[in-house]
C-alpha cells in the first residue's frame, strides 16, 4: 500500500426509494390456443414511499404493442 494515498469512504444513504417492478406474470389457462383471445395476470409491487395511480403495464409481442392495462398500487404493497 502507498502511505501517501489517503481514502476516505463515505456511505451515501437515499432518502427516498422509488421502485416499482413486476414480480411475476402467467396466464390463466395452462393450455395456449392459436388465435384465441388470452387472459395475462400480474403482481406489481411497489417498493417507494409514494402510491401510484393510474400507472400502465403495456404488453409487446414482436415489437408490437397488443394490450395496455392500468394500476393503481399503494406504496409498500404489490397489486395482483
Amino acid at each position: 500500500m502507498d502511505t501517501s494515498i489517503a481514502i476516505s469512504c463515505i456511505p451515501i444513504a437515499s432518502s427516498e426509494v422509488n421502485n416499482v417492478y413486476i414480480d411475476s406474470v402467467w396466464f390463466e389457462t395452462p393450455v395456449q390456443q392459436y388465435e384465441t383471445q388470452q387472459i395475462i395476470h400480474a403482481v406489481v409491487i411497489n417498493k417507494s414511499n409514494k402510491d401510484i395511480e393510474n400507472g400502465s403495464l403495456k404488453l409487446y409481442i414482436n415489437d408490437a404493442q397488443v394490450s395496455l392495462a392500468s394500476f393503481n398500487v399503494s406504496a409498500g404493497k404489490k397489486k395482483m
